[in-house]
């Protein structure tokens, strides 16, 4: 019998005996990997200044973003195929061994190659967790799964750099991706044996026979990778374009779009380009929605002490408020679909919010209004951010049947895709005008369409009552 077949109450706490190991192991799953985010961001400043290679600190992010794509969009039908366990193994594998890599760089061009092998690690991971909680949890205690992996963001964000910070300043950088190294595989072993016993549970035959249809033409393995690395370069293209002069710039976004769009039709759902209900909205929804959040949060520390003149600190103080909010707001959706409310409307209320919380923000920063108020709007735009990308991943997984690591990998592929657009675009507005008002008003200004086409999409998305298989079973 398949987790989904037991009998649930909706008061049942994710905690509870059946489910506390696999819950507790895939926060700590998720908690390693924030911190080993966080944790390498921290330490690249001395790892620059002890290898050189300055023109390369910008790729060793660019690069993780960009493997990134690819592993997402090949481990999706793996996961699919192969069950949780060995994915994620090899994963764990590419993402470790990648932490290694730049604990022995002789180079900064060695720590970029290791943040590849780590892009494409956390690809895996990142659809590992949607899968387990996909496949492992019943539908009426989901959400709150879904809420409590948000919350393993949260110490990382807040403790994570400054302890990587300490570790850097008094030992060495390379003790920061040492330490790091070893924290997904033990998570890991933590989790390998309820990952076992859900790849093992068969399938809710029901269900999972509407999403066993066959396209002929679906993407095979290596057509997904190449619609990987095609999206990856057309991303790509958008990530250094601000960077170059402004005939290269051009250049390259015209050179990039061709392969984006390949990309988009190899990877992504049919559909996507013209928002049709179900999967499709989603993953636009997911683009739309990182656009609107990742970029503002991205530029917020420089719009305050440029415009404002704010210390860093204080700068920061608004982000982590953010984060706060973003926790809070994620456990917002599963009380509010359980009291009768449609998840399209939740992801509303989410979009409205963040669109309160960029208007707020954008004030502080554009005009006189008191910058003690910034923090205030930034914790709405994170309760906002929290509701909707948490219930955005509700819809996908409740839907996705038989086809959770697709459904989630398109999904993750459609946050990647926003927050590059969204930090390319607003990247090469401030490059363009400097650091003026005019320029970080493109920020907001890019951040705030990209919420408008969030909050406009949600009327797309599929009503609860009538299940999206249509848009996955065109995966297989």
């Amino acid at each position: 019998m398949s987790v989904q077949q037991h009998e649930v109450s909706s008061s049942e706490s994710v905690l509870a005996p059946r489910y506390r190991v696999l819950a507790l192991g895939l926060v700590t799953l998720v908690a390693a990997a924030a911190f080993s985010r966080l944790g390498v961001s921290t330490a690249l400043p001395a790892a620059a200044d002890e290898l050189g290679g300055l023109a390369l600190y910008g790729w060793v992010f660019t690069a993780f973003t960009l493997a990134n794509v690819v592993g997402l969009a090949v481990a999706g039908p793996i996961f699919d195929r192969y069950g949780i366990v060995r994915p994620l193994a090899v994963g764990t594998l590419s993402f470790a061994g990648g932490l290694l890599v730049s604990t022995v760089a002789p180079s900064m061009g060695v720590v970029v190659l290791g943040r590849v092998l780590q892009g494409l690690g956390a690809g895996a991971l990142s659809v590992a967790a949607y899968s387990a909680i996909g496949k492992g949890f019943p539908d009426e205690v989901r959400p709150k799964m879904l809420a409590l992996n948000a919350s393993a963001f949260t110490v990382p964000s807040l403790v994570g750099p400054v302890l990587a910070g300490l570790v850097a300043e008094n030992l060495t950088w390379r003790w920061v991706f040492a330490v790091l190294a070893p924290l997904a595989p033990v998570a890991v072993l933590l989790v390998r044996g309820p990952l076992g016993r859900v790849d093992r549970e068969p399938a809710d035959s029901g269900r999972a026979a509407l999403t066993v249809t066959a396209r002929s033409d679906a993407p095979t393995p290596l057509g997904r990778l190449g619609g990987g690395l095609a999206l990856s370069a057309g991303l790509g293209a958008a990530l250094v374009a601000p960077n170059l002069p402004a005939w290269p710039a051009v250049v390259a976004l015209v050179m990039g779009v061709p392969f984006a769009y390949l990309g988009v039709r190899r990877v992504l759902p049919p559909g996507t380009l013209g928002v049709r209900r179900g999967l499709p909205t989603n993953v636009v929804f997911a683009a739309a929605l990182s656009t609107a959040f990742f970029t503002a949060d991205l530029f917020i520390p420089l719009a305050l002490t440029s415009l404002r003149g704010t210390s860093a600190p204080l700068a920061g103080t608004v982000l982590t408020a953010g984060i706060i909010g973003w926790t809070v707001g994620a456990y917002a959706p599963a009380r509010l679909v359980k009291s009768g409310m449609s998840k399209g409307a939740v992801a509303r209320l989410g979009a409205s919010l963040v669109i309160a919380g960029l208007v707020v923000i954008a004030a502080v920063a554009l005009s006189h209004v008191p910058v003690a108020i910034a923090a205030g709007g930034w914790v709405v735009a994170g309760l906002g951010a929290g509701a909707g990308f948490t219930t955005n991943s509700l819809a996908v997984l409740d839907d996705a049947d038989g086809a959770v690591g697709s459904a989630s990998s398109q999904m993750e592929l459609g946050n990647q895709v926003g927050v590059a657009v969204g930090t390319g675009l607003a990247s090469g507005w401030v490059a363009a005008s400097g650091t003026s008002t005019a320029g970080l008003a493109g920020v907001f200004l890019v951040a705030g369409v990209g919420a408008l086409l969030a909050l406009l999409v949600t009327t797309r998305f599929a009503r609860d009552e009538q299940p999206r298989h249509s848009s996955i079973q065109t995966q297989y």
